[in-house]
């Protein structure tokens, strides 16, 4: 009898995802490098962030509602600027790995990612 062979390590694959806050509310095309920020009532896309290099993963608001995080498999951890439309903050691992998901916590002082990688 042949010991089974360990898992194949599955490989991601984004998803379009949204996460609302107030009258707004933000995604990411499946596959796509672009989270996009909307208004509700209307459905326009009033920003588009276009900072990433590869599929962005996860997308969280801060409880503010002034900032936007995304995460990507290429390896970044974004804080987007929502009065002003820019990307203010570029987290990254010191070794590299491709982001799955973001959250922040309620005081909106803590980002945490988590990666689809193992831990080494």
């Amino acid at each position: 009898m042949r010991p089974a062979s360990p898992p194949a390590r599955p490989t991601p694959t984004p998803q379009a995802f949204q996460q609302s806050i107030g009258p707004c509310f933000a995604t990411f095309p499946s596959a796509g490098p672009a989270p996009q920020v909307f208004q509700q009532s209307s459905g326009f896309c009033f920003v588009t962030f276009s900072e990433h290099a590869a599929p962005v993963t996860a997308v969280a608001f801060l409880p503010s509602g002034h900032a936007l995080v995304s995460a990507s498999l290429d390896g970044t951890v974004r804080a987007y600027d929502l009065v002003r439309y820019r990307n203010f903050r570029t987290m990254a691992s010191p070794t590299p790995v491709q982001f799955g998901c973001v959250a922040v916590e309620p005081g909106g002082e803590i980002v945490a990612a988590g990666t689809v990688d193992s831990f080494q």
